[in-house]
């Protein structure tokens, strides 16, 4: 059995079907992350993936090793909550003696277990370690067993996604990829805490991606219809201080921008929100980096249905789209008929494919045939016209 791993980005204001989006996230504080994260990089890595949480989404952050420790209660994501997140997240230690994956796991699911299966409940699970528990090598082993035979089972009924990040190569990467497949949530490893940004950034993206604009040579069009923007530019220990240029020329930096701008910026990445920003190209002075990207609020957005994280390699994957305005799907033909709507794969030269209409009005389609060969693939979908 080959399995396929599945990245679809999206472009011009576009966001998945979903349902009300519910983030936990827990964080490994053994002793062992004294080695594997020294400079305890966790905690920027932790604030940029907050800080990226959408308005609408519920939110929490627990530590664990030998005990689970709440960090921040799960509560609705808003300004206050943004705050009070980035103040308590410098409380990440590496003190504990043992890594209690499966009480962890238990404790910050247990009302999810108990409930209904509603909305769209994501987990993501950060660990250098194996299972380790008070006792011995058959402890750690059964307690891995309950893992698999009791725990995943019921995350699978209750409808959560796991989202695993092994942080060294002392972590059981067989059991987070088995668990983060099972769930159709995503697995990642990050090689060094160095890379956690960028690994939060990924996870992000697939638990509960945001509208965003396309970005090319660090420039990007806005126009009418964004309400807000968010910009994240990743910077080099040796980069200069970035830079963001307005349509109208002026430049803005973080050490000199209007109190109306939140300029929020860590060791090595600086995040940029603007609210009613002037409709035009706006530019970075910044180095070109791929994980740059641009979010926004805005009516007009492209939502597509949801998808597998993992597929079969002999499995067809049909994607759907449409747009909406205000949360309506818009049918008007005389304005689909401006817009192209296409899908590539990324590194891949052939011609896009193209999404043509579907039965219900507003909806259009693409069948993908299977994939032969094994391993992580990435999509763009795209719509574009002349019209915005």
């Amino acid at each position: 059995m080959r399995i396929l791993c599945l990245l679809l980005f999206f472009w011009i204001g576009l966001s998945p079907l979903q349902a009300e989006e519910e983030v936990r996230v827990l964080i490994d504080v053994s002793g062992s992350m004294k080695q594997t994260d020294p400079n305890n990089l966790r905690v920027p890595a932790l604030k940029l993936l907050l800080e990226l949480l959408p308005p609408e989404t519920r939110a929490g952050v627990w530590l664990f090793a030998d005990d689970v420790e709440t960090l921040i209660d799960p509560a609705p994501v808003d300004e206050r909550w943004k705050q009070d997140a980035e103040r308590l997240s410098a409380r990440i230690h590496s003190n504990g003696r043992h890594t209690h994956v499966e009480r962890a796991l238990a404790a910050v699911t247990r009302d999810w277990q108990a409930g209904d299966a509603a909305g769209n409940r994501h987990l993501v699970l950060l660990t250098d370690g194996m299972v380790d528990v008070e006792g011995d090598s058959a402890a750690d082993k059964a307690s891995r067993e309950r893992i698999l035979t009791r725990l995943l089972p019921a995350f699978q009924r209750a409808g959560i996604h796991l989202y695993t990040i092994a942080l060294s190569d002392q972590a059981d990467h067989p059991l987070l990829k088995q668990l983060a497949v099972a769930t159709d949530g995503w697995n990642e490893v990050a090689e060094s805490a160095g890379e956690l940004h960028r690994t939060f950034l990924r996870i992000f993206k697939k638990a509960v991606p945001r509208d965003t604009l396309p970005l090319r040579d660090n420039r990007f069009q806005v126009d009418t219809s964004v309400k807000e923007f968010t910009l994240l530019v990743f910077r080099r220990p040796d980069s200069p201080p970035t830079e963001l240029v307005k349509p109208s020329g002026q430049h803005w930096t973080f050490q000199d921008h209007p109190d109306s701008v939140r300029w929020h910026q860590e060791g090595n990445y600086d995040l940029i929100t603007v609210a009613s920003p002037m409709p035009g190209e706006w530019h970075v002075i910044a180095k070109v980096d791929p994980d740059n990207q641009v979010m926004i609020v805005t009516d007009l957005k492209l939502k597509v249905s949801p998808l597998p994280n993992y597929l079969l390699s002999d499995e067809s994957l049909t994607v759907t789209a449409e747009l909406t305005e205000r949360g309506q799907r818009i049918t008007r033909e005389n304005f689909l008929r401006l817009v192209d709507f296409q899908l590539q794969r990324a590194g891949d030269a052939s011609p896009p494919w193209t999404l043509e209409p579907a039965r219900d009005p507003g909806v259009f389609s693409y069948t993908l045939e299977p994939l032969a060969e094994p391993g992580t693939y990435t999509f763009r979908l795209t719509a574009e016209s002349k019209t915005f």
